[in-house]
């Protein structure tokens, strides 16, 4: 291994835009540049809010590519950074070596697989381990010079017990056939299964959009997009599942009504094992996109509804990016439309009925110009906020990241805006710890067009006494704060159905009154504050908050541990 050394800038500035009380801090950003051409593959969070940035370098004058895992800790200060060059049949040399997937583990130990160009006509699928200090613990290698075969790995997950999964393409018959490819590792890179998958009348796939999911009971579920055939632009949604010994269970196929090029852009599972996949359909008459959504039963494979945006929108192009289900399964969709006839695009945020795949509401992301704008990924806490991140670039030289954060009637609450460059296919990411406190977004930039640089934001999300406009409750009500236990803070939200004043205070067990946190009047509506523990020197243990307005009273329990 070799440590790279990294030139990069610390952008110290605040931020933004706040609306009802609420907003988004940018607390630091970290602009990496360490070479002349810099992608970013994939972002990661520890339990301990140090982040990594991974992905490839352009190295031997444009002619290979490099990976490279660079730790930065909470204040976004550099730790290490980590680099892996190809291999020749277990020989290092300077081909090519690509990072498409990496994971953490409760450890903080950082696992990062891809594809190493063995030769011009053969790669090694590898996985590499790195502790927390950046020491290599091991690498492991498939295919080329054993019985696998020519082997990409693209999308890897994680179990509870430190093992890993991790899927791709197993090239054979002189790239005539691919099939997939799935195998489970155990922590110390040891092989426990491997298994192939042979669509049936498939000859190839595409890397975008491949994902590997487990469910609760670690069966492995594959989404991607298959070529009918070597050469042709048409292709269909595929998906299939094998339980945990690695034993096919189903395959699902959707080819779209036109039967030309559908491809899909992510999968995710809800709580039950259901399963949400989302890409986009193309007809070449008449010449339209369109975003689709298919709900699949986790068990048995069998289709339970079909979403497709132009029942809505009949703008006649739509591109999809990214899926997430809700706290009440509701399922939303990120991706852009063309709504202009010059071909400007908005960023489009779309939630489903996960009963029935019914539009509920759709939020656009327009730019004052007409630029192309367009939304990439989203993130649902289980307190019931919505963050979408898009980029907006003005039809102008630069362009912008854009955070927003919605509540689930699709009121827009934030705005964040990270100036990232003048890249306008950029794809940028985020990162949400579960305490929902912070929030990280990164991607790749460029300011001259033939370079580029990796960049990553952390913003602080801070909540006064926050009311959720345009929403007047039925009746009043106390949430169960999340998150629950917590450290050292947690979100405490209420509604009042009429006006009037309102008590809400905390106790510690026995009683004893440790924090008054609402004592004044309100207008009726929903309301939500953040519990910061800290700020009252408390210790761990168990407390309880009491609401009192206008007659109503309430009582629940929260855990803090340290």
């Amino acid at each position: 291994m070799k440590t790279l050394i990294l030139f990069f800038s610390v952008l110290i500035c605040s931020l933004l835009l706040s609306i009802s009380g609420y907003s988004q801090t940018q607390q630091w950003a970290v602009t990496q540049d360490f070479s002349p051409f810099e992608i970013l593959e994939n972002t990661l969070v520890d339990n301990s809010g140090n982040s990594y940035l991974c992905g490839e370098t352009i190295i031997s004058g444009g002619a290979y590519r490099s990976m490279y895992i660079s730790k930065y800790n909470t204040a976004g200060t550099f730790q290490w950074g980590k680099s892996l060059k190809g291999v020749y049949f277990g020989v290092p040399n300077n081909r090519g070596t690509n990072a498409y997937t990496s994971v953490l583990d409760n450890s903080g130990n950082v696992y990062v697989a891809g594809t190493s160009d063995s030769s011009f006509s053969a790669n090694k699928g590898y996985i590499v381990k790195f502790n927390p200090n950046g020491d290599s613990l091991w690498c492991t290698y498939a295919g080329v010079n054993d019985t696998i075969g020519f082997v990409e790995w693209y999308s890897m997950k994680i179990d509870n017990s430190g093992n890993l999964y991790v899927a791709g393409l197993n090239f054979k018959s002189n790239f005539t056939v691919r099939t997939y490819i799935v195998a489970k590792y155990n922590s110390s890179g040891i092989l426990q299964w491997v298994k192939n998958q042979y669509p049936p009348l498939m000859r190839s796939t595409r890397r975008t959009g491949f994902t590997l999911q487990l469910d609760n009971a670690n069966n492995v579920y594959i989404a991607s997009s298959l070529q009918k055939s070597l050469g042709t632009s048409t292709s269909d949604f595929y998906v299939f599942k094998l339980n945990n010994a690695g034993s096919f269970q189903w395959s699902a196929t959707y080819n779209g009504p036109a039967d030309q090029e559908d491809y899909v852009s992510s999968m995710v599972l809800d709580a039950s094992g259901n399963v949400y996949v989302e890409g986009t359909r193309t007809s070449p008459t008449p010449v339209f996109s369109e975003m689709t959504c298919i709900k699949y039963n986790g068990s048995t494979g069998a289709q339970q509804w079909l979403y497709r945006a132009n029942s809505v929108d009949s703008s006649g192009f739509h591109t999809a990016r990214n899926i997430a289900v809700g706290i009440n399964n509701d399922v939303y969709l990120t991706g852009s439309v063309n709504q202009d006839a010059n071909g400007y695009e908005n960023g489009v945020l779309i939630k489903l009925n996960a009963t029935s795949g019914v539009e509920t509401w759709r939020r656009y992301l327009k730019s004052a110009n007409n630029g192309i704008d367009e939304y990439n990924d989203v993130k649902v806490l289980l307190s019931g906020f919505i963050y979408a991140i898009g980029v907006s670039n003005n039809n102008a030289p630069s362009c912008a990241v854009i955070t927003k954060r919605y509540n689930l009637a699709g009121d827009s609450l934030s705005a964040a805006t990270y100036p990232a460059g003048s890249v306008s296919n950029m794809i940028p990411k985020f990162v949400m710890p579960s305490n929902g406190s912070t929030l990280y977004i990164s991607g790749d930039n460029s300011s001259s067009g033939s370079t580029s640089d990796v960049f990553i934001v952390k913003y602080g999300v801070t909540t006064g006494i926050t009311p959720v406009p345009n929403v007047t409750p039925d009746n009043f009500s106390l949430s169960q704060n999340y998150p629950n236990p917590f450290n050292p803070s947690t979100v405490l939200s209420y509604q009042l159905s009429v006006s009037g004043y309102v008590s809400l205070k905390v106790y510690d067990l026995n009683g004893k009154e440790v924090a008054n946190l609402v004592n004044e009047n309100q207008q009726a509506g929903r309301y939500e504050l953040n519990f910061d523990a800290g700020k009252y020197s408390l210790s761990s243990g168990i407390y309880f908050y009491k609401i009192n307005a206008s007659g109503f009273t309430d009582t629940k329990r929260m855990i803090l541990v340290k």
